[in-house]
């Protein structure tokens, strides 16, 4: 470890922790987003580039889901300059279609990839946003993205936590899994997910130091109680 570290500190060259990278926003819109009840995924997502001068990359398969399927939205919508962003990601990422980023240095370029081009979340081969657990603000401004993070669980048997949630999963959307031997639990998804996850595993772990009685055990005198 302690080689490792001279090292970095003598090259700067070498590859860094990609999570501790500062992550790259996405520019605003001058004004308010305007977003027509009966438009077109291809045709927000366009009008949004053409806004912000943010450089897209949509492969031919997703375009052509992108521009047959609705907002969903019932009535004809204003967002402010600094949810239009957040926005889009959420009505695309509620239709299945994740967004990723190709290049995080300047100029950055985004892709986005709808569920039944066969590069969507199902079976997904974008490259997650590597992200800390306590960078939660920047999940919250990037619902939408495809993101991964690892949280360490000390007081949750993180190993029988994850098959008691993947009994519980209705959608094959996120994966949580456990790393190896250790109290950390892998999270991959959706930004808004992966939030929601993180919350989660930290109230189960809080919960767990204050009735440290492993998740599934029985307690002490009570056995049978129940059945």
């Amino acid at each position: 470890m302690l080689l490792a570290l001279l090292l970095t500190a003598a090259n700067p060259n070498l590859p860094q922790n990609p999570a501790s990278a500062a992550l790259p926003e996405l520019p605003r819109p001058p004004a308010a987003f305007a977003i027509a009840a009966d438009a077109k995924l291809m045709d927000v997502l366009r009008a949004l580039a053409d806004s912000t001068g943010q450089a897209i990359l949509v492969d031919q398969q997703s375009r052509t889901v992108l521009e047959t399927t609705a907002t969903g939205l019932l009535r004809d919508t204003n967002v402010p300059p600094a949810q239009a962003w957040p926005y889009v990601q959420s009505l695309l990422a509620f239709h299945g279609a994740q967004c990723s980023y190709e290049l995080r240095e300047t100029p950055t370029l985004v892709a986005v990839r709808s569920p039944n081009s066969g590069r969507g979340p199902a079976g997904s081969n974008a490259v997650p946003v590597l992200l800390e657990a306590g960078q939660t603000g920047w999940l919250e401004r990037h619902p939408g993205f495809w993101v991964r993070t690892s949280i360490k669980l000390p007081n949750t048997d993180v190993r029988q936590l994850v098959n008691s949630l993947r009994a519980v999963q209705t959608q094959n959307l996120e994966s949580v899994i456990n790393a190896g031997e250790s109290n950390v639990v892998i999270v991959t998804g959706f930004g808004s997910s992966v939030l929601q996850s993180v919350q989660l595993l930290r109230l189960i772990d809080e919960q767990s130091a204050r009735h440290p009685t492993p998740l599934g055990s029985v307690v002490p005198g009570t056995s049978g109680a129940g059945k």
